[in-house]
């Protein structure tokens, strides 16, 4: 006995046996198959007739071409696309992506940094450079020639990107126009970058910390290029004195200072030799080589330019200056912090380091930049700083109470009498040295004495007489002599000490016998 199949009239076969291809493939509603999950790259395609995801989507038989719905743009669209077309993306005006670019004359035109267009015509370095389909990088107004549209639609070009963050001392840190900034949580959620030094007056919100450090990026202006450089043209001096034209390229705090190249068939500008000026010899050493230049081996340039290459490597200078800055104001941060963490812990041994890292002092350098590394000190280094500063500590109170003594000598002294007027002053020797002056062949010996009365009277003699040589300091004397400079200052004290001449000494009494009556 036969067993027919009965197929219901109007079905198609391959329905029958190939119709599970025609449903979706999982809920229609779940969101990583409509194209809105954004960890969902390639959505699944919901196409009759379609099977596999977005990317490798194949027909299950020969269809005709079908638009692919593959979610919305930010313009509120959908973003629609043929099955066997291109990779789907919005192309409605002013649609922006996650990469900087924006949807310009149908086309995504992203801005590529700055350089020379590769159009053949244009020769001059360091302009705006976009990149829109599949076209080499080219300038702004090749870009909006091919697209036919006016320059003021391009995206504007950014050429310094947001930092990445800076993690130490137990927080997160970056630095914006030489200004660093901290990253904390917000009382209301997210993160907000506040400036340590300078820079903005209150905090940038961000629902992240990329979006906070982007803030800031914006608000601060960072992510723009440089400044266009500035040529100045000017009539200096040659080596020799005669005119010499002079072109000085300026940007941002960095420069080049060029003059005409003197070697005629290079380029028309040059950099001269910063060692000998662009003389090409050195007068000093004239018996080395004839005196040739050891650094321009007499070329008397360092290197030869175009305006248009000068100005390329000056803003490549200062675009590297820019982002040096940022760098050292982190650094300086970071070397900051582990100081006040250290200070806090060796108050004295920090403040000894710090005074005498100042004054020179080789061991405190080397504990100062080992503080800076963020290396920790031995306990035998703390110590050793530690009784350095009680060292230091007594030698200023030792200078401290010999400057207040100088002070009150300065203020009681005072004049012994009028010029030409004979005085006499019984006191103590103060001070007393020896020497010669004359001819070599014909020395004469003489003798330097100071006597205080101990009430500011002050006299200073300058004798060969044989009394003033047995004189020692804290003897007992009387001088008499006339004054010659009443008002003679002592340079090292600056009390006043009256210049006498032709002194007479009596009453000479040693310490020792002073001591024992």
């Amino acid at each position: 006995m036969t067993t027919t199949t009965q197929t219901p009239e109007g079905a198609d076969p391959f329905a029958e046996f190939f119709g599970f291809l025609d449903d979706p493939t999982g809920d229609e509603h779940d969101p990583a198959h409509d194209g809105t999950d954004p960890h969902e790259p390639a959505p699944v395609a919901v196409l009759p007739g379609c099977t596999g995801r977005l990317g490798q989507a194949r027909p299950a038989f020969a269809v005709p071409s079908a638009p692919l719905v593959a979610g919305c743009c930010s313009c509120g669209e959908g973003i629609e696309r043929p099955l066997n077309g291109p990779r789907p993306a919005c192309t409605h005006n002013g649609t922006r992506y996650p990469d900087g670019s924006v949807v310009v004359g149908g086309c995504r035109v992203k801005p590529n940094g700055r350089g020379r267009c590769f159009n053949d015509r244009h020769d001059v370095d360091g302009v705006a450079l976009f990149s829109a389909g599949n076209y080499v990088p080219q300038c702004a107004g090749c870009v909006a020639q091919r697209l036919g549209v006016d320059l003021d639609a391009l995206p504007a070009g950014e050429h310094f990107a947001p930092p990445r963050v800076a993690r130490f001392d137990g927080g997160a840190f970056f630095a914006a126009q030489g200004n660093v900034y901290t990253l904390r949580r917000a009382d209301g959620g997210g993160w907000e970058a506040v400036a340590l030094s300078g820079g903005l007056a209150g905090p940038v919100h961000g629902r992240t910390q990329a979006d906070a450090i982007a803030g800031v990026w914006q608000a601060t202006g960072s992510q723009w290029d440089v400044s266009a450089p500035v040529v100045v043209r000017r009539e200096g001096r040659d080596p020799y004195g005669l005119p010499q034209a002079r072109a000085d390229v300026l940007c941002e705090g960095q420069g080049l200072y060029l003059m005409k190249n003197p070697h005629a068939g290079r380029d028309p500008w040059a950099e001269p030799c910063p060692r000998c000026g662009g003389r090409g010899y050195l007068e000093a050493y004239k018996h080395v080589k004839g005196g040739m230049c050891f650094e321009c081996d007499g070329d008397r340039i360092r290197m030869s330019y175009t305006l248009a290459e000068a100005s390329a490597v000056v803003r490549r200078m200062a675009r590297e200056e820019r982002t040096a800055r940022d760098r050292r104001a982190l650094d300086a941060e970071r070397k900051r912090r582990r100081w006040d963490r250290f200070a806090q812990a060796h108050p004295e041994a920090a403040g000894w380091i710090a005074e005498a890292g100042r004054g020179g002092n080789d061991f405190a350098g080397e504990m100062l930049g080992r503080v800076h590394a963020g290396h920790d000190l031995t306990a035998g280094q703390v110590e050793a700083c530690e009784r350095a500063a009680v060292r230091e500590a007594e030698k200023k109170r030792e200078r401290d109470t010999a400057e207040a003594a100088r002070v009150a000598r300065v203020t009681r002294s005072r004049a012994a009498g009028a010029k030409g007027e004979t005085v006499t002053v019984a006191g103590t020797v103060a001070r007393v040295w020896r020497y010669s002056t004359g001819p070599v062949w014909r020395p004469v010996r003489k003798c330097g004495v100071i006597v205080e009365d101990g009430a500011g009277v002050s006299v200073v003699m300058f004798t060969s007489a044989r009394a003033a040589f047995d004189l020692e300091k804290g003897d007992a004397v009387t001088v008499t002599g006339e004054i010659k400079d009443p008002d003679n200052r002592n340079r090292d004290t600056g009390e006043i000490q009256a210049l006498i001449r032709a002194p007479k000494f009596s009453d000479h009494g040693s310490r020792n016998e002073t001591a024992e009556a």
